[in-house]
């Protein structure tokens, strides 16, 4: 019998199977009959999983290419059920909203709609971990449409159909940055809606300062491709502002702000120098990324002093 729902996770580092498996394990006792969950690894990666028996359907496959998009995409195509839940390894159902609720809510939806929900930070925080946490929560409320119900979700809480995965898969070429926004925006381009769902997952992350950083960079990167190509369907406006009394949080909201605008800085700067290069190139690995624009001369300085690690971070 298949499924009724596929539980997709993508496994790109020994710390992010240490965190999938573990959830496996400590839930394998709850998980429900027609639950699959697919795990997908990085070929360097031990896929310490096959040697697991965990009493629940689990299967694993190798993405022999990097990053997270090509990782989703084998796991829609390998998926049995007809919706896939996609997941980070970091992320996992709270006890509020568990697979046997999100079982429950499947046939009230409609497959022609992309799903998300909120997360939930678990686990002991930091000023940083904290800001990540307040930064994704606003930029999910923010994405209410009165045409297009929701613009904005999280990549690590998404429901999607096998219908729509069928005709609408993830950029391959995007390696990390924004993968689940250009997903979104193309889909709602096509006249397609999404819908939010209250169906928190539970999100443990132990950011640091220059971990936060690399995200923003990457985010406002992909973000300003969007913007230039029209697939945003509403303006984007600065909105980030001081939001708690934590000097240490704040510090780190206005140093993602700060990035983020570099980011999409310097998209412009390069798609308009090399653009049909810069397209065929656009999205590569980060370490290469950020190498390539310390190295230039506009922009090297600034994200010195924002982005690489230093005594303060």
């Amino acid at each position: 019998m298949n499924p009724k729902l596929s539980v997709v996770i993508p496994i790109h580092s020994k710390d992010a199977q240490g965190l999938a498996l573990t959830r496996l394990t400590q839930n394998q006792d709850r998980m429900p009959s027609s639950v699959e969950v697919i795990l997908i690894f990085n070929p360097k990666i031990p896929r310490t999983a096959l040697a697991l028996d965990l009493g629940i359907q689990v299967r694993v496959f190798c993405e022999p290419m990097a990053g997270v998009n090509r990782a989703r995409n084998l796991g829609a195509v390998q998926a049995k059920a007809e919706w896939v839940y996609f997941l980070d390894s970091d992320c996992w159902p709270t006890s509020e909203v568990p697979f046997e609720d999100v079982l429950e809510l499947l046939p009230t939806l409609d497959p022609s709609k992309v799903y998300g929900g909120p997360y939930q930070l678990l686990g002991p925080s930091t000023p940083v971990s904290e800001a990540y946490q307040i930064l994704q929560s606003k930029w999910l409320k923010d994405g209410e449409h009165p045409d297009h119900g929701w613009v904005h979700l999280l990549g690590g809480n998404m429901l999607v159909s096998k219908d729509i995965l069928t005709r609408h898969l993830f950029d391959p070429e995007i390696v990390f940055g924004g993968a689940e926004t250009d997903f979104l925006a193309k889909w709602i381009a096509q006249g397609q809606k999404a819908a939010y769902l209250h169906m928190p997952v539970d999100h443990f992350h132990q950011l640091t300062l220059w971990q936060l950083k690399h995200k923003a960079f990457l985010q406002g990167f992909g973000f300003e491709r969007l913007v230039q190509r029209g697939l945003l369907v509403r303006k984007f406006k600065k909105t980030i502002r001081t939001v708690s009394d934590n000097l240490n949080i704040e510090r780190a909201i206005q140093k993602y702000d700060e990035v983020f605008g570099l980011g999409r800085e310097y998209y412009r700067d390069v798609a308009k120098t090399t653009p049909s290069k810069f397209e065929r190139n656009f999205y590569i690995l980060k370490k290469s990324l950020l190498n390539k624009f310390t190295k230039n001369s506009k922009f090297g300085s600034e994200l010195d002093r924002l982005v690489r690690p230093d005594a303060n971070s």
